[in-house]
């Protein structure tokens, strides 16, 4: 996140604001998904108003990224002259106009709703464009070796629901519904009980996918929530539990220590925006962000 040297006014200013914000509808169908969300227009309705009458106002510069990838720049600035700012890059899926128009409408819209705090509902036809939500979006990560899991009780973390890398990393929406699958055939199949040290690792992995920020417990329980609907690894079903495995990953590194898989950190951290973003928790999104741009530096 970038910032002017003081956002005094301009906080003021946006807390007045998200007090007056509406709840953006979901009018928009996703036919892949079968669901409602809010597009870009429904989440200016519900924040113009607000924003115009607190003296903020909002800038969204679309730049080529590079190497096919398209930035949007958010910009949220105070009459005063203070601002905060933030870019998301994507890569779309169809190398044309189009798959790059959608791509900057989708990163317009994820970017308006975080830096404002305007919940939307679900994800966009991201599948237009990222093909079906499995686009890579390029936010940083990196794999987190300074800090280490412990072993689990059974010799191997692998499970038949192991996630596959083509297409990886999977936006929100898209990983949900796929993980959502996955638990509903085990559970048809029937699944044996799990550990307490498998539980244990599926915890130590996601919180490892935050490794370096102070807040990493905190968002471990953000993205287990989001996903699988369970505030407690310990009453977490057991098909949950085998297949959140599979989604983590965690391999052995040199020291002998588990390690969530470098696919897995993108996702859970693409999760935890989602999730931040959902709940409007504006100050431990720009904190995430703040906390991944330091350790990319």
């Amino acid at each position: 996140m970038e910032k002017s040297e003081s956002i005094g006014k301009l906080a003021a200013a946006l807390a007045k604001a998200q007090g007056q914000i509406k709840e953006a509808k979901k009018d928009s169908a996703n036919p892949f998904f079968k669901t409602t969300y809010a597009d870009l227009g429904a989440i200016w309705e519900a924040c113009r108003e607000a924003l115009v009458s607190n003296g903020l106002a909002v800038i969204q510069v679309a730049e080529n990224g590079g190497d096919g990838l398209v930035s949007v720049s958010t910009i949220l600035a105070h009459e005063s002259g203070e601002w905060i700012g933030g870019a998301l890059t994507l890569k779309p899926v169809k190398d044309d106009p189009q798959g790059a128009g959608s791509a900057i409408t989708y990163a317009r819209r994820y970017g308006l709703a975080a830096i404002v705090g305007v919940a939307p509902g679900g994800d966009d036809d991201g599948e237009a464009a990222t093909g079906r939500g499995t686009a890579s979006t390029h936010l940083p990560a990196k794999s987190p070796t300074q800090a280490k899991a412990p072993a689990p009780a059974e010799p191997s973390p692998q499970t038949p629901t192991t996630r596959p890398t083509s297409g990886r990393p999977f936006m929100p929406d898209a990983l949900k519904a796929d993980l959502e699958a996955r638990v509903k055939a085990l559970t048809q199949r029937g699944v044996a009980e799990v550990s307490d040290g498998q539980r244990g690792l599926v915890a130590a992995s996601l919180e490892l996918c935050f490794a370096g920020d102070a807040n990493a417990k905190q968002f471990r329980h953000s993205v287990q929530m989001w996903l699988s609907g369970s505030a407690s690894v310990n009453d977490m079903p057991a098909a949950w539990v085998r297949v959140l495995l599979g989604w983590l990953n965690p391999q052995k590194d040199e020291g002998g220590d588990y390690i969530p898989s470098p696919f897995a950190v993108k996702e859970a951290k693409l999760v935890l925006r989602q999730s931040l973003v959902d709940a409007g928790q504006l100050d431990l999104l720009n904190s995430a962000i703040a906390v991944d741009a330091e350790q990319q530096a």
